[in-house]
């Protein structure tokens, strides 16, 4: 089987991509019967005031996803991809990169990938995978935690995020010099979403830990509504397996709701606020 890579360009209108989507990738299988393999790279990464293009309106694809609710009858993440109708991630490794590309060749069926990425991650001169990272027994990882923490019981609160903005708040914790108290953890895979990884990383957590989801999307065209739903549904465990409800609840930081004649924060507020 062949791998087929679209890549957007700086300027492309998410409005054309959403048609094909909308039409063709997203509802393709189940209405024609018919896989398709395709993965589309989008640009995509806010920086407080930076053009509308490189907003991808990662909630207009997150709408498309059939529900899961096939998730507790599914035992590994290949089944629960089997079910899915697309795959959406937001890789910020490129070991991550490596790993994505290759399950999406290795399984025996086709589903569409939908990739938000940034320019501004392949020309960190930070952003190195070790060559550790690419060999046997190594595989792409939904959800990433603190790789930093030693010890838990000393973190207040706890950032989860995605993509570009991930490195953002690392420098701005270590320019606080909060790395002791503050965890920031990466989202890298939305559909299907990490259910497992995220409950059993949330869990090592006191209580009293404080835990948001940062973005620097507006309120309704970015990943939250996708992440709170869903986040609720990790908490409250897997019936199946006699999980008891873990009462957490996540708080939003971020741009409000968009609107006519809306000014949005700069970056540095959203950091500052985070």
């Amino acid at each position: 089987m062949s791998l087929v890579i679209w890549e957007s360009v700086p300027g492309d209108l998410t409005s054309r991509v959403l048609r094909i989507t909308d039409r063709f990738l997203s509802r393709g299988q189940k209405i024609w019967l018919r896989q398709c393999g395709i993965v589309i790279v989008l640009a995509h990464g806010l920086n407080g005031l930076e053009e509308a293009f490189w907003d991808s309106k990662p909630a207009a694809f997150l709408q498309q996803c059939f529900l899961e609710s096939a998730y507790w009858r599914a035992q590994t993440m290949v089944e629960r991809l089997r079910m899915c109708n697309w795959v959406i991630v937001n890789v910020t490794t490129p070991a991550n990169y490596f790993h994505l590309l290759r399950r999406h060749s290795k399984v025996n069926f086709r589903k569409p990938v939908v990739l938000f990425t940034h320019r501004k991650i392949f020309n960190n001169p930070k952003l190195i995978s070790d060559l550790s990272e690419f060999v046997e027994g190594t595989s792409f990882q939904t959800y990433i935690p603190d790789q930093n923490l030693k010890d838990y019981s000393n973190i207040v609160r706890v950032l989860f995020c995605c993509g570009t903005i991930y490195f953002d708040l690392l420098e701005e914790r270590a320019a606080r010099k909060l790395e002791n108290s503050v965890a920031i953890c990466r989202l890298e895979q939305f559909y299907p979403f990490p259910f497992k990884e995220l409950r059993a990383d949330v869990v090592k957590y006191p209580k009293e830990t404080q835990l948001f989801w940062v973005q620097l999307e507006s309120f309704n065209l970015g990943w939250w509504s996708q992440v709170q739903e869903r986040f609720d549904i990790s908490m409250t465990g897997n019936p199946l397996m006699m999980e008891t409800r873990v009462e957490r609840t996540i708080g939003y930081i971020g741009p409000p709701r968009t609107a006519p004649a809306f000014y949005p924060p700069t970056s540095q507020q959203i950091y500052r606020q985070a």
